[in-house]
């Protein structure tokens, strides 16, 4: 009897989807219901954030600060579950959209999603840029600056997690932006490092590495022998959407 039934629906949806008719898949969330999650969610997740336990990545997502075996369960649980839904909410915008005059990915609707979290982010909240480090929202500016200076080969990153000049010499505007971003570095290194009972030195480094990861076209680094490595600038001529 079970089987017949289910074989009487799927049926039934084979011929409404060739007359045309849009059929939801059973058990298939809808935009409605994953927006009424976020909202049940929206208080605690604001207070991790303002805890500076959780942050906005450039994709799209949330992400420990100081890593997942820091948070508790609860917290931890959060997390993966509005990364799940996000994730699902940016597949479903995706093919609304698909299914109209212009196309965009997934991944495109995540990251227009983090442009508007970051603008709408508290001072003191901890959105992770594309280069792959935590800044305050804050410091924002600063972080623009710093990057038009790593696009003109001024500033550089290094293996040790901070910025220095290339050349060994810069103006008093540089050197400032230099060290109030290192102060900034610094003083969250610290904070994790406490949290997670290691030395800042190490957080450093290990935040080094996901720089050197994602270093963007154009942006230099400074290995441990001193040398610096400059990534290739990006080739106008590509697309890689970088919105």
């Amino acid at each position: 009897m079970v089987r017949s039934q289910s074989r009487m629906l799927k049926t039934l949806i084979f011929v409404l989807a060739l007359l045309g008719v849009h059929v939801v898949s059973l058990g298939q969330v809808t935009e409605a219901e994953l927006k009424s999650r976020f909202a049940e969610r929206f208080q605690q997740i604001a207070r991790l954030k303002a805890q500076g336990e959780l942050g906005e990545t450039w994709q799209g997502y949330l992400e420990a600060v100081a890593g997942e075996a820091q948070l508790s369960d609860e917290a931890r649980r959060l997390m993966r579950d509005e990364n799940a839904d996000r994730r699902e909410l940016y597949r479903l915008i995706a093919s609304r959209v698909e299914a109209g005059e212009q196309r965009v990915s997934p991944e495109q609707v995540g990251r227009r999603n983090a442009l508007r979290n970051l603008e709408h982010a508290k001072p003191n909240e901890l959105p992770k840029v594309r280069e792959g480090y935590w800044i305050r929202k804050r410091d924002e500016d600063r972080y623009e600056r710093l990057s038009e200076l790593k696009k003109e080969g001024a500033v550089g990153e290094t293996w040790r997690g901070y910025v220095e000049a290339i050349q060994g010499s810069a103006s008093p505007e540089v050197r400032n932006v230099i060290e109030a971003e290192n102060r900034a570095r610094r003083e969250l290194y610290e904070r994790i490092a406490q949290a997670r009972e290691i030395d800042a030195d190490r957080v450093g480094r290990e935040a080094a590495e996901e720089i050197r990861q994602h270093l963007q076209p154009g942006h230099s680094f400074q290995t441990q022998d001193g040398r610096w490595e400059r990534r290739k600038p990006a080739d106008p001529s590509d697309d890689d959407d970088q919105e």
